[in-house]
């Protein structure tokens, strides 16, 4: 996440100095942008935080990941900010999750 905050903030800094426009409401971007990018990511950690905060529920959970090695690699993955949040919801195709299998 911190390279991505930080290529975020290099490409609105890069057009703020090329159109001269270095006001806080321009460079206000960059918050949209971060939160945009980014919203995904801090609910899925708060998520986790939550899960693991409970251990009925973590059980429960280890035991999903435990039947389904593809949604665990997944979650790693998105974990590893090699996929978006929005990779879990697909299925182990990549097209959509299938139904009772997640």
């Amino acid at each position: 996440m911190a390279l991505q905050s930080v290529r975020l903030a290099a490409e609105v800094a890069d057009r703020a100095l090329g159109n001269g426009s270095c006001t806080s409401r321009f460079l206000s971007r960059y918050d949209r942008n971060r939160a945009r990018c980014l919203s995904g990511r801090y609910r899925l950690q708060r998520l986790i935080q939550t899960v693991l905060g409970q251990s009925r529920v973590a059980d429960f959970t280890a035991g999903r990941l435990r039947e389904h090695p593809w949604l665990a690699g997944r979650l790693m993955e998105v974990i590893g900010d090699l996929r978006s949040p929005s990779a879990l919801l697909m299925g182990p195709s990549g097209i959509g999750a299938p139904a009772g299998d997640v």
